[in-house]
């Protein structure tokens, strides 16, 4: 998924240098918006991952 997030933020930085130099960009708004929501679906899997794996540890720190 980290290889996937850099990509896309490749991709994003190409357009927006092209839209800079005037070239206009090469992608409908529609992609953007899926490239979008994937970043965010990852990060947040990322963040739940993180989460379940902490109370996991405080449950096993709880044990006698």
């Amino acid at each position: 998924m980290k290889y996937i997030n850099y990509f896309i933020l490749l991709i994003f930085s190409i357009e927006i240098f092209s839209l800079v130099i005037g070239s206009g960009t090469h992608y409908e708004n529609h992609k953007f918006g899926l490239m979008v929501i994937l970043i965010l679906v990852n990060l947040s899997f990322k963040i739940f991952k993180k989460n379940i794996n902490f109370g996991k540890v405080i449950e096993k720190n709880r044990q006698p």
